[in-house]
């Protein structure tokens, strides 16, 4: 799990340069990595699925950032972790406002 902290540092660093495909793949093995070692339902899955939204949010698939916030959302919920679920309740309404819906 070490490794996938310091992966997400690095997708998050081509994120901000502007590298979205690297970042998304990145993001991706960290989310398999993240599945694999801690289960499909764990905070670190949700704040994972989270950034992926926000990147396919920022790159205007709405309908892909809909399906990881609603997801993280999901697992959230479910763990009971308050942190963050108004912020990603908001997110999801941005999505169905930036698509028209």
């Amino acid at each position: 799990l070490e490794v996938a902290s310091k992966a997400s540092f690095i997708a998050k660093v081509f994120w901000w340069k502007g590298l979205v495909q690297k970042a998304k793949i990145s993001f991706g093995d960290i989310l398999r990595i993240q599945r694999e070692a801690l289960g499909g339902d764990h905070l670190d899955v949700a704040l994972t699925l989270e950034d992926i939204g926000n990147i396919h949010y920022e790159s205007e698939n709405y309908e892909q950032a809909l399906e990881n916030y609603q997801e993280a959302l999901r697992i959230k919920r479910l763990i009971q972790a308050t942190s963050g679920v108004n912020n990603l309740q908001n997110k999801v309404a941005h999505c169905y406002q930036a698509a028209g819906d």
